[in-house]
């Protein structure tokens, strides 16, 4: 092995470090990917529950459903909004647009509502101004539309990546957000009470620290590397060469093991790649003993 090492000029390996690690920044395109993913849909979903709320009083039903929204307004922050840009600068111009959109106008449908919960006593008592009202529910119709464009913008790249795993989610969110759109309310019983969407696809893999030196062969060229982490699916790497989208490459790693797959993300200085054949639960690069 040590003749190996030499044969292809890297050093003898250091002890590598295999863990569970949480979910961050650090990580291949597909997995970086699909955590945002996630996070776009949750964020959608949530947004849904309060547009079906307001839609429900804006249409007569009790204004105590208002305050049970209360806890699902979720506002994109800085983070967030970063987060989703990183996530999509591999993505079409469209895709980025809609994202943009959705964070523009949703704290806008927020700051509305929320005038609006400032009405409401804390028994739900209370006539709301019918017009106040119906302008919100008009922003939330506007956004369910919105969300609508974004979950379809984005579905094409998601399959791309992902293998559809996450179509199931994008229907079912779509038939919420359209009936709130048509001005019904989806996510509110007879009673007022709050039915929350219910995604059924979760995210699938562990991430697995794995710092190590290794080798990228892009067709003729031969590009040093760091891996960062890795899961079933593929390689969270450091690297600052401009490497292409989609292009297939292959990965020899400083202890030897070796890997084909594609280049799913690219940007400051991290890589993703995606096996074109997933790892065994049990392989011992998986945290396995």
């Amino acid at each position: 092995m040590f003749r190996l090492f030499k044969s292809i000029g890297l050093a003898i390996p250091a002890s590598r470090v295999v863990q569970p690690i949480a979910c961050s920044d650090e990580g291949s395109g597909d997995i970086l990917f699909e955590t945002r993913l996630l996070t776009i849909h949750t964020l959608i979903a949530n947004a849904a529950v309060v547009a079906s709320g307001v839609n429900f009083v804006a249409y007569g039903g009790t204004a105590k459903a208002l305050l049970l929204c209360k806890s699902y307004m979720q506002i994109p922050d800085k983070a967030l909004t970063e987060q989703i840009k990183q996530a999509t600068l591999s993505t079409s111009r469209n895709v980025q647009s809609h994202l943009a959109s959705l964070s523009r106008n949703l704290p806008l449908a927020v700051t509305a509502t929320t005038r609006l919960m400032e009405m409401v006593d804390p028994k739900g008592k209370a006539l709301l101004p019918k017009a106040l009202t119906y302008e919100c529910a008009q922003q939330w119709r506007s956004l369910a539309h919105l969300a609508i464009d974004t979950i379809n913008a984005l579905e094409p790249e998601a399959r791309w990546r992902l293998s559809g795993r996450y179509s199931e989610n994008a229907l079912i969110l779509t038939r919420h957000l359209r009936a709130i759109s048509s001005g019904r309310w989806p996510n509110i019983d007879d009673q007022g009470l709050i039915e929350p969407i219910v995604l059924p696809q979760k995210r699938r893999v562990p991430r697995f620290e794995l710092r190590e030196n290794c080798r990228i062969y892009l067709g003729n060229t031969m590009i040093d590397a760091e891996t960062v982490n890795i899961s079933a699916g593929g390689l969270g790497l450091k690297s600052t060469y401009a490497f292409p989208l989609r292009e297939q490459v292959k990965i020899l790693l400083q202890s030897g093991r070796r890997f084909s797959g594609t280049i799913t993300f690219v940007t400051n200085g991290r890589v993703g790649v995606q096996f074109l054949s997933e790892l065994s639960p049990n392989d011992p690069l998986l945290g396995s003993t």
